[in-house]
């Protein structure tokens, strides 16, 4: 992995096509909003790409990606683009060495015939591994027995789509055109070509643990820091919002003691800290979710 951010910045450091990019792309004097969603969309795609390879401490080298960016002499969407480029080639040279697996047979094909493999194997991840961040893309798709656990996900501050009713073909397809990691509790589903071969990210989720326990699981083995909450209902973002202009959603018994409330971008439902939500943060701050060796990089809202 070392090798894949040192890859990362030299290429970054010598793409001239980048450097002649300089001042090209250039961002509103105002812009801590876009600056953030930016941000956003590339450390959701840097996630993708990177948990393919599986490494250790995921959120780290997520960070090393975007301090590499920010510490290159071009504009930073520019430098952003180089490192995502970087990285995306670098993960497809090692998903192919790794599908050397097949090493035994292949070189019984003889040379030629493990040169073509290669080269189907490179294409066809070079088609399926997004070239850039996807607009509009979640952090994660849950599979139809995670609707617990995308809520949880939500209140921890990560977008997480989830479905009642999909096959795991439309499940694959919805995965392959996002940036996100495919979370599921199907073990025949991560033995298909799309996931084995990389050409989507995914976790196996533990079938026979209650949705706290996988809340659990999924913050430890990805290394997720806490973020702002979004809505536990869509996993939308939300913006506060004042207490006089939603007057009348607010319950009678509620608006006299409670000041901070916050609307949903996406489906516009009214959300505040109920008594209940002292409860909510211990769980979701549990030391079970950190990241071993973590203090917990939590950013609560």
């Amino acid at each position: 992995m070392r090798a894949t951010l040192r890859a990362a910045k030299e290429q970054l450091d010598q793409d001239s096509s980048l450097t002649n990019c300089r001042g090209s792309l250039v961002m509103p004097a105002d812009s801590e909003q876009d600056d953030a969603a930016l941000a956003a969309r590339y450390e959701r795609s840097f996630r993708s790409l990177l948990w393919r390879l599986r490494p250790r401490r995921l959120e780290n080298h997520i960070e090393r990606m975007m301090d590499i960016a920010h510490r290159a002499n071009l504009p930073h969407e520019v430098a952003l683009m180089g490192v995502h480029h970087a990285l995306r080639q670098r993960i497809i040279a090692r998903l192919v060495r790794q599908h050397e697996a097949s090493r035994g047979r292949t070189r019984a094909l003889g040379a030629q015939a493990a040169v073509g493999v290669r080269s189907q194997r490179r294409r066809v991840l070079e088609k399926s591994l997004p070239a850039a961040p996807v607009n509009g893309s979640p952090d994660f798709h849950c599979d139809c027995g995670l609707g617990g656990l995308a809520r949880w996900l939500r209140a921890a501050g990560y977008d997480a789509r989830f479905w009642l009713q999909i096959d795991d073909d439309e499940l694959i397809a919805s995965t392959l055109r996002s940036n996100a990691v495919l979370l599921t509790t199907d073990g025949p589903l991560m033995m298909r070509n799309a996931v084995a071969w990389g050409l989507i990210p995914a976790l196996l989720v533990p079938l026979s643990v209650g949705k706290h326990e996988q809340y659990d699981y999924v913050m430890r083995t990805l290394c997720l820091p806490r973020k702002a909450s979004r809505c536990m209902a869509c996993g939308g973002a939300l913006s506060s919002v004042a207490k006089e202009l939603v007057r009348e959603r607010i319950p009678p018994r509620t608006y006299p003691w409670c000041h901070d409330y916050y609307l949903c971008s996406r489906c516009g439902k009214l959300f505040w800290h109920g008594t209940h939500w002292q409860r909510v943060e211990k769980r979701l701050n549990s030391p079970l979710a950190r990241c071993p060796g973590d203090g917990n990089r939590a950013s609560n809202s």
